[in-house]
């Protein structure tokens, strides 16, 4: 057997590789760090009675478990990292006044391969706004999540903003019975209107209105929704605004009908891109903690993010003598060089700096290049 082999969708992650995502993740971390997020780092294992709880239960089917030997329960390896910033906010942090602005980076891992790589390891870093739920609050986790983006250095950003409840009402609203609706749902994601016309019958006008309405042009009051669905409008229409004053270059889409990538979003939802990526950049919504209390957050996905950004440029490398005095390097290091020591006395150093990359060496007090 190949010892390199590893479970498909995995991987180990190398040079120059895993420090560029480290560099990416560490200026999206300045950037919410300016805006009083605060980073947490939760365990990648936990009981599945706690990564299940609440929101969690969504993310059974896609959780690797296994039994923990020590204290004979079930434990779950993270398939998301929301979900556990949620319980943290819940237990550890209850009586911290609200609202809470957390953020976090971490891998996550998943049992289906996702995307078009089929990647069932990630990296994800997000923030999570808690104990909040209005226009502004929605709007805040939106602009910081877009900000990190561009402080990233991604440019050219849109997103697509969706209403996770709103196939729920107007399904139930229409008259369809819970067992009716999944049949539906597919043929709503999927956008398919000869599926949508035979299985809806007389709601399909309804429906085939709202995959098609522009928020920004038509007026929900001419919808024949119910009112719970047009307070989700209302509460969109004033988050995009926000958006659009604060972040005019990004493009902005609507696609109410849309659903999230985890069926705990309710509220809100986002995806966003970005020109020239092949796949979502981040995602995010809003969610219910308890009864009581719910948040809002944005996850980025840093394997997107990498395979989108250019690669950064490597500095030069310079091979010098072990005995080289600290002045001395430190005095390259300034210069932007990267040292590289001699471990071999009286070796040929243009030889070896040919041999490990390096761009030049030291001779003396002389860089000679190679």
């Amino acid at each position: 057997m190949n010892k390199a082999l590893l479970p498909t969708g995995l991987h180990d992650l190398l040079f120059p590789k895993a420090g560029a995502q480290i560099n990416i993740v560490a200026k999206i971390s300045k950037h919410v760090e300016g805006y009083g997020y605060q980073k947490v780092s939760p365990p990648a294992i936990e009981y599945e009675d706690s990564l299940f709880a609440g929101a969690g239960r969504f993310l059974k089917k896609n959780t690797f478990r296994f039994m923990d030997p020590q204290s004979d329960k079930m434990m779950g390896v993270r398939s998301d990292m929301t979900v556990q910033i949620a319980r943290i906010a819940a237990t550890r942090l209850v009586n911290t006044p609200k609202p809470l602005r957390l953020s976090y980076a971490g891998d996550v891992f998943r049992v289906k391969g996702d995307g078009l790589h089929a990647e069932r390891q990630f990296t994800q870093t997000g923030i999570e706004l808690i104990g909040v739920d209005n226009a502004y609050a929605d709007a805040e986790v939106v602009i910081v999540a877009l900000g990190a983006l561009k402080a990233a250095g991604v440019k050219r950003l849109c997103i697509d903003f969706n209403l996770p409840d709103l196939a729920g009402i107007v399904l139930k609203e229409l008259g369809f019975k819970k067992e009716d609706r999944k049949p539906l749902f597919s043929a709503i994601k999927r956008k398919d209107e000869t599926a949508i016309n035979n299985l809806a019958g007389d709601g399909a006008e309804l429906i085939l209105k709202l995959i098609n309405y522009n928020i920004m042009s038509e007026d929900i009051s001419n919808i024949a929704v119910p009112d719970s669905a047009k307070v989700l409008f209302y509460r969109l229409i004033e988050v995009i605004n926000i958006v659009k004053d604060k972040l005019p270059d990004v493009q902005i889409s609507i696609d109410p009908l849309g659903a999230g990538r985890f069926s705990y979003h309710s509220g809100i939802g986002f995806s966003i891109f970005a020109k020239g990526a092949k796949a979502e950049l981040g995602r995010g919504g809003r969610y219910k903690i308890d009864e009581d209390s719910g948040g809002i957050g944005a996850t980025l996905y840093v394997n997107e993010l990498f395979r989108l950004l250019p690669r950064p440029v490597p500095k030069e490398k310079v091979l010098i003598p072990f005995d080289t005095g600290a002045a001395k390097i430190e005095s390259l290091q300034k210069e932007g060089y990267v040292i590289v020591h001699s471990l071999e006395h009286g070796e040929d150093m243009k030889k070896t700096a040919q041999y490990l990359g390096c761009s030049c060496y030291l001779d003396g007090k002389q860089l000679k290049t190679v």
